[in-house]
């Protein structure tokens, strides 16, 4: 799976919460930017998760802030399985 393919992936699960698409770049603040929550982000951290069949450590969420930083971490964890 690209990194491509892993954005259009979050980017769905940021959508369904009700964030217009023209906003979602990878370089938009999750709690800034787009005007998420914590919660909202445990719940997009959950869906990649069982979408994408991996387990990143959970400290990891702690480092995240923008929504390159939540690609990068699932893409890497996609990409160490292989």
């Amino acid at each position: 799976m690209n990194r491509q393919d892993v954005f259009e992936g979050v980017k769905k699960k940021i959508q369904n919460l009700g964030v217009s698409e023209a906003k979602i770049t990878e370089e938009a603040l999750l709690l800034g930017d787009l005007n998420l929550d914590t919660f909202d982000i445990v719940d997009i951290w959950a869906q990649c998760v069982k979408s994408f069949s991996v387990k990143p450590e959970v400290a990891k969420i702690e480092e995240i802030s923008s929504v390159g930083d939540l690609v990068s971490v699932f893409y890497y964890e996609i990409n160490k399985k292989v």
